[in-house]
């Protein structure tokens, strides 16, 4: 009887490891496949993240330029305006010196408008 009960014992605990394994091997199919949606899932965020963060590089750098050329744009007109206010103050100082000549020739007489040059 001792045999017989041995075998008994034998065939359930046989039994209940395969059933074990079988359990176990259920599970960890169940967590690879929660695993594999998972990356899927990851995959695709990072995807969506990189199609992002290219359009944001995209629009950042479309604007860097289009502030470049305004402050190009300043600039050159900056330089015109000091161009222009260069040529003036030559003309004026021009003026200046044709003024002070006349004045310098006349050393008695009271300078008259009609005697000073244009």
């Amino acid at each position: 009887m001792t045999e017989g009960m041995l075998a008994v014992a034998a065939a359930v605990t046989t039994a209940l490891v395969g059933g074990g394994w079988a359990v176990a091997r259920m599970m960890i199919h169940h967590v690879e496949r929660q695993i594999e949606l998972m990356n899927r899932q990851l995959e695709k965020q990072i995807e969506l993240m990189n199609v992002g963060l290219c359009t944001r590089l995209e629009d950042t750098e479309k604007a860097r330029k289009a502030t470049g050329e305004q402050w190009r744009a300043l600039f050159t007109e900056l330089r015109r305006q000091n161009r222009d206010i260069a040529v003036r103050i030559d003309h004026l100082e021009e003026r200046i010196h044709q003024l002070e000549h006349a004045i310098s020739q006349c050393h008695s007489c009271p300078a008259r408008p009609s005697d000073l040059p244009e």
